[in-house]
């Protein structure tokens, strides 16, 4: 029997027991237990691959965004349409009392809810989660990793 074999690899857990598991690792995360190491230890608690555990993982995270989907009997559509009608109602008041302070926050909080903000801040990470090295980097590989990271700059800053 190869190592595959004896890890459990190519098996199919039953259904029960894959509902158990699942239970196991929301109880984790619940718990606060960061993403990373959940993974490593569901694939040393249940025996199985790190690929199968984050299966499970995503798993989680996917039962908790259908349950958010229709929170108090609401979809998140029908939610984020009524939190627009509010921040309008704050926009038109600002406006007519000229309090700009607010009428900025409103308008940041519609863009936020519409997804047409800018990012405050963007990480790039390498292989693995890692470092990236730039020290070596061309202004040409700069400007590259910037546009694939969505990051509009103007060429001529990139040095």
């Amino acid at each position: 029997m190869d190592d595959a074999t004896k890890k459990g690899y190519g098996k199919r857990t039953p259904g029960r027991e894959l509902e158990y598991r699942i239970d196991q690792v929301e109880q984790l995360l619940l718990l606060g237990t960061q993403r990373k190491q959940a993974i490593n230890l569901v694939a040393e608690k249940f025996d199985v691959s790190k690929r199968t555990a984050l299966r499970y993982v995503n798993r989680v995270y996917d039962r908790w965004k259908a349950s958010a989907e229709f929170e108090d009997g609401r979809t998140r559509q029908e939610r984020r349409e009524e939190q627009r009608l509010r921040l309008r109602k704050v926009l038109q008041k600002a406006w007519q009392e000229n309090n700009f302070r607010t009428i900025l926050r409103a308008e940041e909080l519609l863009a936020r809810i519409d997804g047409t903000f800018a990012a405050d801040k963007v990480e790039l990470a390498g292989k693995g989660g890692g470092a990236i090295d730039f020290r070596n980097a061309s202004d040409d590989d700069l400007q590259r990793i910037l546009t694939d990271a969505g990051i509009d700059v103007d060429p001529k800053t990139v040095h």
